[in-house]
């Protein structure tokens, strides 16, 4: 997976024709996939350009800087790239880094709905455990989408 700047189109370009050969080379044997993290802006448009972001297998869209919005703005900034097509999964949903950030202040439940209708994911490294979970509190409570407890998919019955 790659993440750049938007001055490095030309290396993505060459990733692309590398990651080709060698699909093209392997493929029945593997695949490799073209990915790439792109920075959720403080408007909550993404760093890249559409035909970029086209271009790639899967997006990984992630904020890394303006952790001091309020709750509301901090929750929109990231409903607008959960509803972009070109997203596959948000990283770093809660913006927190273990005993180093407490992270940002998120609408946990409606982004985990927002997810959940444009069938987007989030990075594992969030998923719900002791150092890693939403603080206790609302937050906290169940978030049930079609009978599936959002917060708690590593709990669920597997069959």
């Amino acid at each position: 997976m790659l993440s750049m700047h938007q001055d490095d189109e030309y290396w993505i370009a060459q990733q692309h024709r590398e990651t080709d050969r060698l699909n093209k080379r392997y493929g029945n044997v593997f695949r490799i996939f073209k990915g790439i993290e792109s920075d959720i802006l403080a408007d909550g448009s993404l760093d890249y350009p559409d035909e970029v972001l086209a271009s790639f297998d899967f997006v990984v869209a992630s904020i890394h800087g303006r952790f001091k919005l309020d709750r509301k703005a901090q929750t929109q900034r990231l409903l607008r790239p959960i509803s972009d097509p070109h997203t596959t999964i948000i990283g770093h949903m809660t913006g927190r880094q273990l005993q180093r950030r407490p992270g940002y202040e998120i609408d946990v439940e409606k982004v985990l709905r927002a997810c959940a209708k444009h069938r987007r994911s989030k990075d594992a490294a969030e998923l719900p455990q002791p150092l890693n979970s939403p603080p206790h509190g609302k937050e906290s409570r169940p978030v049930d989408v079609d009978g599936v407890d959002l917060l708690n998919l590593d709990k669920r019955d597997r069959p």
